[in-house]
């Protein structure tokens, strides 16, 4: 989600605070009435964000972080438009980026077979390992785990030719 599109022009990084809201909203079916009542502030609020964004010099912090929270996105990619890596924030994905690389330099994984199995991680997890409930969960991201999903991705390639 590095870019956003609203009425019909595309927007990166450099994209407005409000354009990336305006995005997120669309993205997700979601008017700014909706937003502000989950946020739990008026939907001028809101409003001012969407189409007057040069005129709200400062929004608090904690409305930012709710809505964030709310559209489903990092504070980081609300207000710069630019996702932190998640081991950077989360330290039970640091760890298990830490057990993908034993594994990598043991099995003299190459690099596009890393990056994959790192991107499905993430994909698959971010959600559910971001929780405060997931400590649960500790077979995932281990050495034994990333073995295993090696072991099942280079599987997957053979059956299809591809290894």
């Amino acid at each position: 989600m590095n870019s956003c599109r609203y009425y019909g022009v595309a927007c990166h990084g450099t994209a407005t605070l409000g354009l990336r809201i305006a995005d997120l909203l669309d993205r997700r079916s979601i008017n700014a009435k909706t937003l502000a009542r989950m946020v739990g502030i008026g939907e001028a609020a809101i409003e001012s964000l969407l189409s007057k964004p040069e005129q709200v010099s400062n929004p608090s912090l904690r409305m930012l972080r709710r809505i964030a929270r709310a559209l489903g996105v990092s504070e980081a990619f609300l207000t710069t438009g630019h996702e932190l890596p998640i081991q950077l924030v989360n330290p039970t994905f640091a760890t298990h980026l830490q057990e993908l690389l034993v594994v990598s330099r043991e099995s003299k994984m190459e690099h596009e077979v890393f990056d994959h199995l790192w991107k499905t991680h993430v994909d698959n997890y971010k959600h559910e390992l971001s929780s405060t409930s997931a400590s649960f969960r500790a077979d995932i991201g281990h050495k034994r785990y990333w073995q295993d999903q090696l072991k099942a991705f280079q599987k997957s390639q053979r059956r299809d030719g591809l290894f």
